[in-house]
């Protein structure tokens, strides 16, 4: 649960005990002037385990972390525990397009109507879209986006299913892994795992984060040289003309945001005194003719309403022609980053076969045919549903670390 306060044009979230850890997030600001709609309570299907989630979920019982956006889009962030208690924030712009909160100091019901008197105007109510539901079903064909929190396997096209990662510890392995394996991989895991995100944000692949880590420290942190970071903070700080980029592109970008919501505001006061002049002109003519102006005005007012339907059906089929046109053009653009996005889940198991060969084969020095033979019948055995040409590249590359790595 976080500490709710609104204070100088911005709401401010302080989470409190371990929800610190969990989120790997101590405090949240979100502008005013951001915030689009607001509701309270959620399905409790946000409880269900997101399939890209920074952060803690316990089943049925909290989500709390960052939810990856669709198509490498903002991301949302939830730290819930009752979904009745829920605040669901809209948000313009920023990193979060959702934020959602359960607030310790004060009932939901409060909390929103501070919010609308702070600023000024009534808000309508926000909505989970169905495709950025952690845990809700993929929606039908056509509508779907192809969000990777409810993305289905391709049809015709064998993978391993990535929407529900496989545990490490309950993966087949073969009959010599012991122990001491595990405690050196465990060990390692968690700088490859960094090197891996590092690699994705090098290549602009999905939604990574630049985790500023080279080669050196991978290597000094799998042989336990250098600390291993909490998941997600930087390897080390951005210098400070990255942070003077960061600062400036976001005064630019409120002061962008502020002008629209001024150009926007002026536009609805222009366009209030129009209506109000317009309906005042109608009504005096009404009553120098009374019953003519209200036969005319129920004629005229026919004949609107036909050609406001009859823009309103066009515009509505064009803005459904668009949208169907666009959801192919993503799909399409979607399944070539799936091609290209490799995945830690799937590729950990071979990872970590390569790693214990190493640690069991210790008179075999050097990788070969004949060695390699052996392996190909050992993953085959494992009956684990992967071939080995589809896996060699992973178990050479957890065999190479473990070249480079002691055993402890």
């Amino acid at each position: 649960m976080s500490k709710i306060e609104i204070r100088d044009h911005a709401l401010h979230a302080t989470l409190q005990g371990g929800d610190v850890l969990r989120a790997h997030l101590r405090t949240l600001s979100v502008p005013l002037s951001a915030i689009e709609a607001v509701s309270i309570g959620i399905p409790a299907v946000a409880l269900r385990e997101p399939s890209t989630l920074w952060g803690t979920y316990d089943a049925g019982a909290l989500l709390i972390g960052n939810v990856e956006g669709a198509d490498g889009g903002r991301e949302s962030f939830f730290e819930v525990r009752d979904p009745q208690r829920a605040v669901t924030l809209e948000l313009s712009r920023g990193r979060f397009a959702f934020v959602v909160l359960e607030p310790s100091n004060t009932d939901p019901e409060r909390l929103v109507r501070d919010l609308r008197a702070a600023l000024g105007h009534p808000l309508p109510e926000a909505h989970l879209p169905p495709d950025l539901m952690p845990g809700a079903p993929a929606a039908p064909h056509g509508d779907r986006h192809d969000h990777p929190l409810t993305r289905e396997k391709p049809m015709n096209k064998p993978m391993i299913d990535t929407t529900t990662p496989m545990n490490p510890a309950s993966a087949p392995h073969p009959a010599w892994w012991n122990d001491a394996y595990t405690s050196d991989w465990d060990r390692v895991k968690e700088a490859l795992r960094r090197d891996w995100e590092q690699t994705k944000a090098d290549f602009s692949i999905g939604h990574a984060v630049d985790l500023n880590q080279n080669v050196a420290d991978t290597i000094k942190q799998a042989v336990g040289d250098q600390p291993v970071p909490p998941p997600m903070v930087k390897t080390r700080a951005d210098t400070p003309g990255q942070v003077a980029d960061h600062v400036e592109k976001n005064m630019k970008e409120r002061l962008k945001a502020e002008e629209h919501i001024a150009e926007a505001r002026t536009d609805m006061a222009v366009e209030r005194v129009r209506t109000e002049a317009k309906v005042a002109e109608t009504k005096a003519e009404a009553e120098e003719k009374i019953a003519k102006a209200k036969r005319e005005a129920q004629e005229k007012f026919a004949k609107e309403q036909e050609k406001i339907t009859e823009m309103r059906t066009k515009a509505y089929e064009k803005v459904a022609d668009v949208r169907a046109k666009a959801g192919d053009e993503i799909s399409k653009k979607q399944e070539k980053v799936d091609e290209a996005r490799r995945d830690w889940s799937r590729a950990e198991e071979a990872m970590r076969y390569g790693f214990g060969a190493q640690r069991q084969y210790t008179d075999e020095r050097v990788w070969n045919d004949k060695f390699e033979d052996r392996l190909r019948g050992e993953w085959t055995e494992l009956r684990n549903g992967s071939t080995w040409e589809e896996v060699r590249p992973y178990v050479r590359q957890g065999w190479d670390y473990a070249v480079r790595t002691p055993a402890s």
